[in-house]
């Protein structure tokens, strides 16, 4: 789940406010040929390159990763998506859960462009824009 949230009642003059601009993905972590044509309208150069890009859960099929060295990094997110200097905000779901989610948080000691410290994470994106990713596959577990 992500919480995208405006700040409000800061003054800002209508020279100092700017846009954002950044793509969704849910369910990326299918490598079907649906991945391949996803990966491509993404990756399509626009007027404004994105801030970032968020992944909404299962990013990967159907049962996650197995650690930091499972070839599912390569063939479903380091190939799909080539380094073209646009972080990744990932959140957990599902099928990633049924794998070894650890592997994704610690994916991003060496690969800053997968950009998930946590399962409960926010990015701050000045002047007016604040990204909360936030993990709710296990908020009702004892």
């Amino acid at each position: 789940l992500l919480l995208l949230t405006a700040f409000a009642g800061m003054a800002y003059s209508e020279t100092e406010i700017t846009s954002t601009t950044f793509v969704s993905l849910g369910d990326s972590g299918d490598i079907s040929q649906g991945l391949s044509v996803t990966a491509a309208a993404v990756l399509t150069p626009t007027a404004q390159t994105p801030a970032f890009r968020l992944l909404l859960g299962d990013n990967f099929y159907e049962s996650g990763v197995n650690g930091l060295d499972d070839p599912l990094w390569q063939s479903t997110f380091e190939s799909p998506f080539p380094d073209d200097g646009v972080e990744y905000l990932p959140v957990l779901g599902n099928h990633d859960y049924r794998g070894d989610t650890t592997a994704q948080i610690l994916y991003s000691l060496n690969h800053p462009r997968w950009a998930m410290p946590h399962a409960f994470y926010y990015r701050i994106y000045p002047p007016f824009l604040c990204i909360a990713c936030i993990d709710t596959e296990n908020l009702n577990q004892p």
